[in-house]
């Protein structure tokens, strides 16, 4: 195993670096769906997406600052930065993205005038189910699909209600 590279002792396999977005056959069952509710189509994107995850690999990783801060003196030119986030270019950087964008979506609920709303997962990894309750129930027997998040590296498209939309 010392021969292999330090990110596949780390990280398993190359494949922990990959970050997918919602495949061809996916996206067109969504928008079937939200044609025939009769629902709204919107757009997310996450500026700077990769800056807010946290790196999930414990190796300590550090980087030299931009030459151009050690031209302006305003920092010493043996200073390193420590990597804590995920950043551009960073092989593990997609995949640390993901992870934390699912978190997120998966603890994400709101609550407006009496109803209930929360993301689900589904089997596919990049396509997230709306739900809604009246009075604040998770039951299956009294929750509904609202709408789909189906997403992509750091955007992402919304099928539902225009008031769920804006809501949301």
């Amino acid at each position: 195993q010392d021969d292999q590279p330090p990110q596949q002792k780390t990280m398993g396999s190359s494949f922990d670096l990959y970050a997918s977005g919602i495949d061809g056959m996916s996206l067109r069952c969504t928008l079937r769906k939200a044609a025939q509710e009769k629902w709204s189509i919107g757009v997310t994107d996450v500026s700077t997406a990769f800056l807010l995850a946290p790196r999930k690999s414990s190796r300590l990783m550090a980087t030299r600052p931009p030459s151009i801060l050690v031209e302006a003196g305003l920092i010493e030119p043996d200073i390193r930065w420590v990597i804590e986030k995920a950043v551009y270019g960073l092989d593990t950087s997609p995949s640390d993205w993901q992870a934390y964008r699912d978190e997120a979506l998966q603890s994400m609920r709101w609550w407006e005038d009496g109803v209930h709303n929360w993301v689900v997962p589904t089997p596919e990894p990049n396509v997230w189910r709306l739900m809604t309750a009246p009075g604040g129930e998770e039951e299956a027997w009294v929750s509904r699909l609202s709408g789909w998040y189906p997403c992509f590296t750091s955007s992402g498209k919304v099928y539902c209600s225009t008031s769920l939309q804006t809501k949301a």
